[in-house]
């Protein structure tokens, strides 16, 4: 039996939505979940169920958590990094879900805000792309209630981010990102023969 695959339609608007709901920015503590229930893919979920596969359930093309991380890494460019003193985000307000944490998240990307006038410009304009190139979504998803929930996983994610801002913890430098060579040799250089 053939493995689903999420389709490139499916793929293509993970990136698509990822663009309209987050920005990448110069600061390295800004960071966003990479899983759980604030992540860029529950917020998906929440806009476009139609399109995604989770636990066996919805569309054989369907795109699931491990995919569309997959594509935002490879091709949008999140920068996946990982974080030891990060604690699970538990949500009482979603019914106890909760991240993977201590784990990995996106770093140098923060959730758009739709209260500033250029991330609503830029939201508004992502918007009418999607619905030019995936009319399908306009059905189970308005503007409105996409900028809903935009606003409540950028909220909640500042009031439980296990990183917070003011954490003296500095998450990556290229020695630190995940599966960087220099990470890698780093840990052969630290038992030398001195």
């Amino acid at each position: 039996m053939v493995r689903p695959q999420a389709s490139r339609t499916n793929k293509d608007l993970v990136l698509l939505f990822a663009d309209l709901t987050t920005i990448p920015t110069e600061n390295h503590m800004d960071w966003i979940a990479r899983t759980g229930p604030v992540s860029v893919f529950a917020a998906f979920t929440q806009c476009c169920a139609s399109c995604v596969r989770v636990h066996k359930q919805g569309p054989s093309d369907g795109i699931t958590e491990l995919e569309s991380n997959k594509v935002l890494e490879d091709a949008a460019g999140f920068r996946r990094v990982r974080s030891r003193r990060a604690k699970p985000i538990v949500l009482p307000e979603l019914g106890g879900t909760q991240s993977d944490g201590p784990g990995y998240y996106f770093s140098n990307r923060r959730w758009r805000n739709p209260n500033d006038p250029a991330d609503m410009t830029r939201m508004r304009e992502r918007w009418e792309v999607v619905l030019q190139n995936h009319r399908h979504v306009a059905i189970g998803c308005t503007f409105e209630r996409m900028l809903e929930v935009v606003q409540r996983c950028r909220n909640l994610w500042a009031i439980k981010n296990p990183i917070s801002n003011k954490s003296r913890h500095r998450p990556s430098t290229q020695a630190h990102l995940v599966g960087s060579k220099r990470s890698r040799d780093s840990d052969s250089m630290d038992g030398g023969d001195g």
